[in-house]
């Protein structure tokens, strides 16, 4: 039995000065998935604009018409990585004001490359520190279940009623529990 996104308690890191704030590892592996997406899509519609306008078109309308949906699809892309990076460094625990603020500097074209590069690094290196492969695209989805408690680390089962040293399902030792603490008397 795999569990299920609905009931299931994330990883969390403690981050920012002295560790006083706690992120959650699964939603700064989603959102740098979104980011990294967001890059591509700009990318992509930055190649296919470029294309676009070189090539050799019926009237000056149709000309238009197609420059014109293609710098939409283009801002459009443009906005899509600027809120995907906002929305990641809010999951990396900085404050919500400082993130959109940030995110201004983002309009300037060899900013944001920087931005967008040290965002996605600092969320790939502590993911990485929590044991998780970080991808060209972000944490491929066989990798989520290492930030869910209670699942098994290398398999993704629900391991959280398991009594026995080893995963049921692939035979991987579980982490020993944290013994029960006694009340003072």
């Amino acid at each position: 039995m795999e569990i299920t996104m609905s009931e299931h308690q994330e990883v969390t890191a403690k981050v920012g000065w002295k560790g006083r704030k706690t992120i959650s590892l699964m939603r700064v592996a989603l959102r740098q998935r979104s980011l990294q997406r967001s890059v591509g899509a700009y990318l992509l519609t930055l190649v296919v604009s470029i294309g676009a306008s070189s090539a050799a078109y019926p009237s000056q309308a149709v000309q238009q018409m197609v420059a014109m949906c293609a710098g939409g699809a283009l801002m459009a892309a443009a906005v899509w990585a600027i809120v995907a990076t906002v929305r990641l460094q809010t999951a990396l625990g900085r404050n919500v004001v400082l993130a959109c603020i940030m995110s201004i500097g983002m309009l300037i074209p060899i900013v944001n490359i920087l931005f967008l590069a040290s965002h996605d690094g600092r969320a790939t290196k502590l993911l990485k520190k929590h044991g998780v492969r970080v991808g060209l695209l972000g944490v491929p989805r066989d990798e989520l279940h290492k930030l869910v408690q209670g699942a098994c680390r290398k398999c993704g089962y629900d391991v959280r009623t398991i009594t026995g040293p080893v995963c049921p399902e692939c035979g991987t030792p579980l982490p020993a529990a944290p013994a029960a603490v006694a009340p003072a008397a």
